[in-house]
């Protein structure tokens, strides 16, 4: 039997439980029927003959649950309603994989090593998701034991009062949006958390005429980061923050402040030789996290890599902020920072990626293993949170939820060893495997409803990646193949060449076939074949056209009409987004 996230205990004995008609007095029904309606479990109310019983434990913590089952029934063990949720979530996967309505006698105690465990989504006016696609989205990350998401507003995305003229002819979240999107997450026990940028990252503002003289100049033309020395920016930012604030019910906010490119330079240059970017950088964060936290009772967060930089001015960052150090390739060193972080008294947060970007289809060894490794220095080293990040607005929801059960099964449970001192890796790479299957066994059955193994044949789809180097190293932040198609030459590397294409081509081709053979039964099966499809013929089709610009003439029966590729594209994208975009792909495929 599988559980996804692992249980921290599960001991299994002889003798049977029997599951197929499970009633609870009348008086407990009425606690337990909204949670057992979420998770489809068909409990009945009952005068005299329950069999799932349910017990209130106040020694227990917020999301600890024990569950027993053996032949007098089932007993659920709780304290807070956070915890009865977590149980019951539980009890659905023990139920749906009973045997002639039977499952083994077992013993279940259960709680999360890191306190906070959160997704992040970006929203942009390009990628805006529709409601509907949100609730999908977070219904699925609740069952997974989530308990936090990041809403990341790279664009003017909100009904911001103090901008509404940037918001002329754009769609965007209202107020009545967010508030709503708040109080779904919170019947599922999620906290809904604003992911704004403060400091860098703020091309859109800053290419306004109403702005632009308040960047920090590049040489380069790009103005990408707000000058700090001017109080009219924080004055702006001010008004971004408190237009957006009060409508998430959330204590913490991510105010962003990674990358901040140009600072140092031009307007700032005279500033920074006479102090440090470093100074610049924590006096900034102090003026608007002090802001937040004055007017509107917030803990704000950052993200880490400006300070894992300038490391000699962590000790002046202020200590109510969260150091969230992100990091997406196998030798990020997320142990360092968070001894740095514990050197100068900072809460911290490991944030790993889905690496969903720039490779059509993700990365997946390199996506289990940062997950792994992003949560086992949380917990390792007393982390508060993890944050598993989504750098690219998904069209293909069926694959991206591949990545997000990972990031929910390892932040909840990151491994058998439970301090620093006891870890090894032969047992970190044993539990790691488990986990893969385990998790590939729950997204057949829960997210996608197929008798078959589709999530092995997704996750090998992801894989192309190891055909593009001879010693199968990571390619830093995506695939070769989609950076020479988008002609992004991040990194220095060389065109890949026929022979390399052409063997990418034939893996992904043969992908297409296992995967166009798979029934699916769950709801909006239609649409999750279509998505996952288009994500594999997206990498088809940048393949061939690579193999066409080199002179080569590809004649595959296996790859799929263009028209038919195209029109299914654009009906994935009319499914999840409010906004239409014709994609790049479409563009060439009609030259």
């Amino acid at each position: 039997m599988f559980i996804v996230p692992k249980p921290q205990s599960m001991t299994t004995y002889n003798g049977i439980c029997a599951v197929d008609d499970l009633k609870v007095s009348v008086d407990v029904f009425e606690i337990i029927c909204k949670d057992a309606e979420f998770f489809g479990l068909d409990i009945k109310p009952s005068t005299d003959s329950a069999n799932l019983f349910f017990y209130k434990d106040a020694d227990l913590k917020d999301e600890e649950y024990e569950i027993l089952a053996d032949e007098g029934g089932i007993r659920i063990t709780y304290s807070t309603d956070c915890g009865l949720f977590r149980a019951i979530s539980t009890l659905k996967q023990i139920v749906a994989q009973a045997k002639d309505g039977k499952v083994p006698s077992l013993k279940i105690h259960d709680f999360p090593d890191i306190p906070v465990r959160g997704l992040m989504l970006v929203v942009n006016d390009k990628r805006l998701y529709t409601i509907d696609t949100l609730h999908y989205l977070i219904d699925r990350l609740a069952e997974v034991k989530y308990n936090s998401l990041q809403l990341y507003f790279d664009t003017f995305v909100f009904e911001y009062d103090s901008f509404k003229k940037h918001l002329d002819g754009k769609v965007y979240y209202t107020k009545e949006d967010i508030h709503h999107l708040d109080a779904y997450c919170k019947e599922r026990h999620i906290d809904l958390v604003a992911n704004v940028e403060t400091f860098g990252h703020l091309q859109e503002l800053l290419a306004t005429d109403e702005y632009k003289h308040l960047a920090n100049t590049r040489d380069d033309g790009i103005n990408f980061s707000i000058n700090p020395l001017l109080d009219e920016s924080f004055e702006v930012i001010k008004s971004m923050l408190d237009d957006l604030l009060p409508h998430f019910s959330s204590t913490t906010v991510n105010i962003g402040m990674d990358e901040t490119y140009g600072i140092g330079t031009n307007e700032t240059k005279a500033y920074c030789d006479a102090y440090s970017v470093g100074d610049i950088f924590t006096g900034f964060l102090t003026k608007v996290s002090r802001h937040i936290k004055e007017k509107h009772g917030k803990r704000s967060m950052i993200w880490g890599d400006m300070m894992a930089k300038h490391r000699d001015s962590v000790r002046d960052m202020p200590k109510d902020v969260i150091f969230v150090d992100w990091g997406y390739e196998p030798g990020h060193k997320f142990g360092e920072n968070a001894l740095l972080c514990k050197e100068h008294n900072l809460e911290y947060y490991s944030a790993p990626g889905t690496l969903m970007w720039a490779s059509f289809t993700g990365r997946s060894d390199l996506m289990v293993q940062n997950i792994h490794f992003a949560a086992e220095a949380a917990r390792s080293h007393g982390g508060k949170g993890f944050l598993l990040t989504e750098w690219n607005p998904i069209r293909a929801t069926a694959v991206s939820m591949l990545p997000y059960c990972f990031g929910g099964a390892f932040s909840w449970n990151s491994g058998y060893a439970k301090n620093i001192s006891e870890a090894d890796n032969e047992s970190n790479c044993f539990f790691r495997n488990e986990v893969v299957w385990d998790v590939l066994s729950y997204y057949d059955k829960f997210i996608v409803g197929c008798d078959g193994t589709c999530a092995e044949s997704l996750y090998r789809m992801g894989n192309y990646w190891m055909l593009e180097q001879p010693d199968s190293s990571a390619t830093w932040n995506g695939t070769l193949l989609a950076k020479e198609f988008t002609k992004n030459c991040i990194g220095d590397h060389k065109p890949l060449g026929v022979v390399k294409v052409k063997r990418i081509l034939n893996y992904l081709c043969e992908c297409r076939e296992e995967l166009a053979g798979y029934t699916f039964n769950n709801d909006g099966s239609g649409m999750r074949k279509a998505e996952i499809l288009t994500s594999c013929d997206y990498a088809i089709f940048a393949a061939k056209m690579i193999l066409e610009e080199y002179g080569q003439e590809v004649n595959d029966a296996r790859i799929p009409d263009k028209d038919e590729f195209i029109e299914r594209l654009r009906a994935v994208d009319a499914s999840h987004f409010k906004t239409t975009f014709e994609d790049g792909i479409v563009n060439r495929l009609d030259r």
